[in-house]
């Protein structure tokens, strides 16, 4: 098997902000950097999670960082991907102080 046939499967969002398109991991802390379509956020992103796991590999714990962040399969597999359990949308009240906060800025 080579290279190009072993991959980590992701969930990708891709938000739209003030600042362009930005695209964010479900299963790992990855966030690109803003950009100007959702395509190039998405390439962007990309680069961002092959660095990430080229600094957990270099740190010696890359088997680790995959488990503890719910992926299953051995890295050598052709491709590494989260068992999603269940997916909710839940509502957490924000405090007075902060939407206040928020209005401000």
């Amino acid at each position: 098997m080579t290279t190009a046939d072993r991959n980590v499967l992701i969930t990708v969002h891709v938000l739209k902000t003030d600042h362009g398109f930005v695209a964010r991991a479900v299963e790992l802390p990855v966030v690109s950097r803003p950009a100007e379509t959702a395509r190039i956020a998405i390439r962007v992103f990309k680069g961002e999670v092959a660095a990430y796991l080229e600094a957990a590999e270099n740190e010696g714990n890359l088997e680790t960082t995959l488990d503890e962040h719910g992926f299953r399969g051995a890295v050598d597999s052709g491709a590494l991907q989260v068992d999603v359990h269940q997916i909710e949308t839940v509502r957490v009240p924000l405090q007075d102080r902060l939407v206040r906060s928020a209005r401000a800025v």
